[in-house]
């Protein structure tokens, strides 16, 4: 659920907001107000980078894709309204189309997918033709992932996941 939470952050329009350490999946140990707290509630655990690996490497690639992708921070509402379209989706789910080189983004266009709910969803791509995945429930960048690099007719999220694909 984490990486679907930043996922949404950091492929959303607007300036994203994180916090020190969220890429270490990092605690307080439930202390939600910790100013005053000390170093031993603190501090960031390095440690943390190594056990959790897979979240941080799905941070810095998710980073690389907003840097990369000027699509992802479009400076005006005016742009928003004409180069961001919303999908029909499932309940449960968000889908969106940034079309036409949004922003000047080399990608003519993105499809971004969120699925909030615990079981598997089909969104129906807007496009018959392949498209290429560059964020799963594994993994996030610019490149195409691993597995499953390209859909066709629709994109199969799993459980509280993220989509990103492109054209």
């Amino acid at each position: 659920m984490d990486l679907l939470a930043h996922a949404v952050v950091l492929t959303s329009q607007g300036i994203p907001f994180l916090y020190g350490g969220e890429e270490l999946l990092r605690t307080k140990g439930g202390n939600h107000n910790s100013y005053n707290a000390g170093d031993s509630v603190n501090r960031i655990e390095w440690a943390r980078k190594a056990k959790y690996r897979e979240v941080f490497d799905y941070f810095k690639g998710l980073l690389k894709l907003r840097r990369e992708h000027p699509a992802f921070r479009m400076t005006t509402a005016e742009q928003v309204r004409k180069q961001l379209v919303f999908l029909p989706s499932p309940k449960g789910t968000v889908a969106f189309l940034l079309v036409g080189h949004a922003n000047g983004d080399p990608w003519d266009s993105i499809l971004v997918a969120y699925n909030q709910t615990k079981s598997s969803q089909s969104i129906i791509l807007p496009d018959p033709g392949r498209w290429v995945v560059v964020v799963n429930d594994k993994q996030a960048g610019t490149s195409p992932v691993k597995e499953g690099a390209f859909v066709h007719g629709d994109a199969v999220l799993p459980p509280l996941s993220v989509m990103v694909l492109f054209r």
